[in-house]
């Protein structure tokens, strides 16, 4: 049984960090930065964990104001030198986001069908939560640290933005537009979708995290619980 969740505090987030630094070293986020951007923001940061409380999964996806999207669209900023001023705050009406989507990562021991219904269960907390918000344009921006990630952004529609060569941590930048109609229509597909009952989605969560807080998202009702075998 595996639960996709926002981590519960800054200990269990802090957990997540270490595998980001580990596979991306300097291209992670300082820790102290990724804690104060967890705890302003905490959805930023989605998580599949195991019965052990293991991180199998999981997502980052900073939305951020346009002026930083544009610069990091250009290479001019890297996803490292992200601050919490850059990043849309839970209130603000986000009318034009840049949705930087920072890493998407999932533990290579599964096999390729446990995979997709990992990767399944963090893209349908992903669609739930920007229609949830106020946001009327979207612009969604990657960068790409390996062939597999490259591979996973022309899948996803996403196009050459920049080249590494011009940017400042060496990566090339990827973006594509997503309409309204577009998450619309694949949070109805994603709805009907017959993931079984592995994956418990927990989509309740705070607008911000102390550092002592305990568990962060309310399970959803029996009748809306699996999403995932």
């Amino acid at each position: 049984m595996f639960v996709c969740t926002v981590p519960r505090n800054t200990d269990e987030f802090s957990k997540l960090h270490n595998i980001e630094q580990r596979l991306f070293g300097d291209l992670a986020l300082p820790l102290d930065v990724a804690c104060d951007i967890f705890e302003t923001r905490p959805e930023i940061f989605n998580a599949v964990l195991d019965r052990n409380g293991t991180v199998v999964a999981y997502t980052s996806a900073f939305p951020l104001r346009p002026e930083w999207g544009i610069a990091l669209t250009h290479g001019n900023i890297t996803g490292a030198e992200l601050r919490p001023s850059m990043i849309y705050k839970r209130r603000d009406c986000e009318t034009d986001m840049h949705l930087f989507i920072g890493s998407i990562v999932v533990d290579p021991k599964y096999d390729p069908i446990q995979k997709c219904i990992l990767l399944s269960s963090l893209l349908w907390f992903r669609v739930h939560q920007l229609r949830s918000t106020s946001v009327q344009r979207l612009s969604a921006i990657m960068t790409t640290a390996s062939g597999q990630g490259e591979r996973m952004a022309r899948r996803l529609g996403a196009k050459k933005l920049t080249d590494g060569a011009k940017c400042r941590d060496g990566l090339d930048v990827f973006g594509c537009d997503i309409s309204l109609d577009l998450l619309a229509r694949a949070f109805g597909v994603m709805e009907r979708f017959p993931f079984g009952k592995g994956v418990l989605m927990n989509l309740d969560f705070p607008s911000c995290v102390d550092a002592n807080s305990g568990p962060v998202g309310i399970e959803m009702p029996h009748d809306r619980r699996p999403l995932a075998a």
